[in-house]
């Protein structure tokens, strides 16, 4: 659900799957899962950070 949807947060998240499944699930469950299992794909936004600052550096 994170990777298709990756600007929602986990309050979000548990409300989904609570309003899909019909159980209740505490936000900081999701966060606790988020954090451990969950690492964006790499290069799947544009550049990085540090790729976006040499270029600037560069420019100026």
């Amino acid at each position: 659900m994170k990777r298709r949807n990756p600007d929602w947060g986990y309050p979000r998240i548990a409300a989904q799957i609570s309003l899909a499944f019909g159980v209740t699930l505490d936000k900081d469950v999701v966060r606790r899962v988020l954090s451990r299992h969950y690492r964006p794909i790499p290069g799947g936004n544009g550049p990085s950070w540090l790729t976006f600052l040499g270029q600037m550096k560069d420019s100026l």
